[in-house]
């Protein structure tokens, strides 16, 4: 689809639980999509955040990744979840 006259891939996902999309586009279009953006963002009060701010809405709404949050080495010990295991 084209976003701010850019061709592009639109993809839905979330990692806080509201709407989120990622955009694919060429390098040669990145600055004309951010400056689309920006600039249609403007209206909504649009603003920059970082990533440690994303990470941080994530975790409130409980939207545990794998490898960070969620890996192997954690068990039902490391999670206080052992008295609910039964003993082998």
């Amino acid at each position: 689809m084209e976003v701010a006259n850019c061709p592009a891939l639109v993809n839905r996902v979330t990692y806080t639980g509201d709407l989120g999309y990622e955009i694919w586009v060429a390098p040669e279009y990145q600055r004309r999509l951010y400056e689309g953006i920006r600039t249609a963002g403007q209206a909504l009060e649009l603003i920059h955040f970082g990533m440690r701010a994303l990470l941080s809405l994530r975790l409130e709404k409980n939207f545990p990744t794998w490898y960070r949050e969620l890996r192997p080495i954690y068990g039902a010990f490391e999670a206080g979840l052992d008295r609910f295991r039964r003993p082998r």
